[in-house]
């Protein structure tokens, strides 16, 4: 009859309760680097949303105020608590190009087609609009894009 554990079963216990230690506490810190990720994310979609309504609203004055819609590129940054963000701002214009006609159009639909596709490319804008941020000591970055009509 057995009265004792040996050497060899007390290192071969205290190996499988270190490895299942060792897993756990991995675990545990992927959570919290996974807990983080999403904060961050959720924080960026947040900005994007409000940075994404000024750029209209502030567009949607120059549309009423008689201005044409040029071509711009803005950056920066946000305020405390949000300084480790920053924001880029694109309007470009949208080139469509003439959709197929087919054989057996004749010169006038062309024309109206290119005329219309010219009047839809000079008055619809895209505005692209990215948040940056530092995570991990990674630069990460998410973007939205909508498009804007000048009636």
């Amino acid at each position: 009859m057995k009265k004792g554990f040996t050497l060899l079963e007390i290192m071969l216990a205290l190996a499988v309760f270190a490895f299942a230690i060792t897993a756990l506490v991995g675990f545990n810190a992927r959570g919290y680097v996974n807990d983080s990720r999403a904060r961050r994310l959720t924080t960026a979609v947040t900005l994007a949303k409000t940075k994404m309504v000024e750029a209209q609203i502030e567009i949607e004055k120059d549309i009423t105020k008689g201005s044409q819609l040029e071509e711009k590129s803005e950056e920066g940054g946000f305020d405390d608590p949000f300084g480790d963000y920053k924001w880029k701002l694109e309007l470009k214009k949208v080139e469509l190009p003439i959709p197929p006609l087919g054989e057996g159009v004749g010169l006038a639909t062309t024309q109206m087609m290119e005329m219309i596709t010219k009047q839809i490319s000079d008055s619809v804008r895209e505005i692209r609009l990215t948040i940056m941020w530092t995570e991990l000591d990674k630069e990460r970055e998410f973007s939205v894009v909508t498009h804007i009509a000048k009636m």
